[in-house]
């Protein structure tokens, strides 16, 4: 289990977009996805947020014992399941700039948690050594 909790950054519709196409950004931690277990995802992420979450979406909750009506966070206003039952939602966990991050997958929008405190910002890119190599033979001069 994780001692801090991930924290609900954003979904991809509403993601920075100066950190979706660089390097290490959301397009490379979805293509580098670990499958896990909604067991595993809700260990790691802030388990309140999900809850809330799920009610929002009209789940019951995030997992089949919300379905009991007389669970203390039971969500009258839903449609029959919690979102663990339903097959279109998947669990992922993966690398972010770097830095370990969960989300999951609901109508193909990617809900994603990542650590508490950090927030994702184009000075955490890795650009790698080739950015500086590839200046070093810029500017005036003759090509030997």
């Amino acid at each position: 289990m994780y001692q801090d909790k991930h924290q609900f950054f954003s979904d991809c519709v509403g993601w920075p977009e100066d950190l979706v196409t660089v390097p290490g950004g959301l397009c490379d931690c979805i293509d580098e996805e670990d499958d896990i277990t909604i067991e595993q995802f809700l260990a790691a992420v802030d388990y309140d947020h999900v809850v809330e979450f799920t009610h929002g979406l009209h789940y019951t909750g995030p997992t089949k014992i919300y379905n009991d009506p007389e669970h203390p966070k039971h969500n009258e206003e839903n449609f029959g399941m919690s979102m663990e039952e339903d097959y279109h939602v998947s669990y992922h966990r993966s690398k972010l700039l770097g830095k370990e991050v969960f989300y999951f997958k609901h109508s193909g929008i990617e809900h994603v948690y990542i650590p508490t405190g950090w927030t994702p910002s184009v000075d955490d890119i890795d650009w790698g050594e080739d950015v500086e190599e590839d200046h070093q033979n810029d500017g005036p001069g003759l090509a030997v």
